[in-house]
C-alpha cells in the first residue's frame, strides 16, 4: 500500500450562463441579483452539470463507465456593516450516475464567512465550515466498497491582509485547521480519521498595473485519530509564480514549486518533487466563460 500521493490534473470547464457547475465540487455562489430580506441580501439557485465519466474506479483494466447529473440548490444571504460584509451559505449537491446507482452521492456544505476590513491597508477574512462529503469509490488506496466513503468535514480558517490593492508590494498570512471523520465503511475508513492543522505566507509584488509576481510557502501538520497509525506527516509547500487581472480576456494565477512530505515513523516512505497550482479564466464574451484548472500536490 503506497505511503502517499502525488496528483497532478487538468480540468477544463465552459460556463454559458450566470452560475457555474463543478462536478463533486461543492461550493457556495451567488446568481446576478438578489432578495433583499430586512437587513440581509438573500441569493438563490440552483447550477445543473451533466457529464460523462469513462473510469469511474480509475483502474488501469475492466474499467466502468457512465454518465453522471449533478443538481446543486444553493441559497446565500449577505450582509454589510461599513466596510465589513459577512454572509452564510447552504449548498446540497446530488449526483446520479445513470449507470451506476451505487456510485450517487448526495453532499452538502454550510458556509459561514466574514471580511473584515480594518483600513485601507489592512483586512482580515475568516471562515467556518461544516460538510458532509464523500470520496468517490476508487479514487483512494483503500479499496473499493458497496458505496462511496462519506465523511464529515469541520474547518475554520483565516486570512490576514496588509498592503493596499494599488500597493508595490503587500502580504498575505494565513492558517487553518480541520477535522474529518468518516461516517460509513468503518471497518476501512476508520484509520483514515485525521486533524490537519496548517498556515503559510504569500508574498506579491506588483510589476504591472494588473500584474503581480508572487512567493509563497504552506504548512500542514497532518495527525490521524487511530493511535497506531503509521500515516501521521507534515508537508511543506514552495512556490513561486504570477497573478493577473483583466489582462485582455484572461485572468490568473499559475504557480510552480517543490513540496516534501515527511512522515513520523520510519515505517513510511517521505515525498519529494514538483507541485503547482494554476487556474485561468478565459472570457472571450460576455456570456461565455473558460476555466482551466491544473495542480499537483500530495493527497492522503
Amino acid at each position: 500500500m503506497p505511503n502517499c500521493k502525488a496528483f497532478a490534473g487538468l480540468t477544463v470547464v465552459a460556463v454559458f450562463a450566470a452560475g457555474s457547475a463543478l462536478a463533486q465540487t461543492p461550493a457556495t455562489t451567488s446568481g446576478p441579483g438578489g432578495i433583499p430580506v430586512g437587513p440581509l441580501t438573500v441569493y438563490p439557485g440552483v447550477d445543473l452539470a451533466h457529464g460523462y465519466n469513462d473510469n469511474l474506479f480509475l483502474r488501469p483494466t475492466a474499467t466502468s463507465s457512465s454518465s453522471y447529473t449533478i443538481v446543486s440548490p444553493y441559497v446565500r444571504a449577505e450582509a454589510k456593516t461599513g466596510p465589513h460584509k459577512f454572509d452564510f451559505g447552504l449548498r446540497i449537491d446530488s449526483g446520479r450516475f445513470h449507470s451506476s446507482p451505487a456510485d450517487s452521492y448526495t453532499d452538502y456544505a454550510l458556509v459561514g464567512t466574514g471580511d473584515m476590513v480594518f483600513s485601507g491597508r489592512a483586512g482580515l477574512k475568516l471562515r467556518a465550515e461544516h460538510k458532509r462529503g464523500h470520496d468517490p469509490r476508487g479514487s483512494t488506496d483503500r479499496g473499493i466498497s458497496a458505496a462511496p466513503d462519506e465523511y464529515d468535514n469541520t474547518g475554520i480558517s483565516g486570512v490576514l491582509r496588509y498592503g493596499a490593492q494599488g500597493a508595490r508590494g503587500r502580504i498575505e498570512i494565513d492558517g487553518a485547521a480541520n477535522s474529518r471523520s468518516y461516517v460509513n465503511n468503518r471497518a476501512t475508513t476508520q484509520a483514515s480519521d485525521r486533524d490537519t492543522v496548517g498556515g503559510g505566507g504569500t508574498f506579491f509584488w506588483r510589476v504591472m498595473p494588473r500584474t503581480e509576481v508572487l512567493a509563497q510557502i504552506g504548512y500542514s501538520d497532518i495527525n490521524y485519530k487511530l493511535a497506531s497509525s503509521t500515516q501521521d506527516s507534515t508537508e511543506m509547500r514552495y512556490l513561486a509564480g504570477v497573478k493577473w487581472e483583466a489582462t485582455a480576456a484572461t485572468t490568473g494565477t499559475v504557480k510552480f514549486g517543490h513540496q516534501t512530505k515527511k512522515f513520523d515513523s520510519a515505517a513510511r516512505q517521505d515525498f519529494s518533487g514538483s507541485s503547482w497550482d494554476v487556474g485561468v479564466r478565459w472570457s472571450p464574451l460576455t456570456y461565455s466563460v473558460f476555466d482551466f484548472v491544473t495542480s499537483k500536490q500530495t493527497g492522503e
